[in-house]
């Protein structure tokens, strides 16, 4: 995975199209990020992908997601808020669970979850708020 990192922000270069907490880990572990911005190229984030990164205050979610995998975002307790897309094809179980501090905001049209998400993609968050 190709990246940049300037201050306490890690800029995922244009071109990457996946996410793995491979990827993640490995430069996490090295460096004191408390943000993460993403290409419009990316269309997977992983089981996984983010899991437990509790330091993560700010990640964007661009509109080319279609995949957002089991316990993705699992316990990123300092994450305040996060929009998706009710486009995106498939969200996993537990994407977003145990993140204390999280209102999620799907933006859509309707106030409905889309029927291939995992019925229970979030629990012990803040709040969800349909947004169109």
């Amino acid at each position: 995975m190709k990246y940049t990192v300037a201050d306490q922000k890690l800029i995922i270069c244009h071109g990457e199209t996946e996410i793995t907490y491979r990827d993640m880990y490995s430069v996490l572990s090295e460096y004191d990020i408390d943000e993460i911005v993403l290409p419009d190229t990316i269309k997977t984030i992983h089981d996984d992908a983010f899991f437990d990164f509790w330091k993560l205050k700010r990640i964007n979610i661009p509109a080319s997601v279609q995949y957002i995998g089991s316990q993705a975002f699992w316990g990123m307790d300092k994450l305040e808020e996060l929009t998706i897309t009710n486009h995106i094809g498939f969200v996993g179980k537990h994407a977003f669970c145990n993140c204390g501090n999280l209102t999620l905001v799907i933006s859509c049209k309707e106030t409905e979850i889309p029927s291939a998400w995992e019925p229970d993609f979030y629990a012990n968050i803040k709040n969800v708020v349909f947004a169109g």
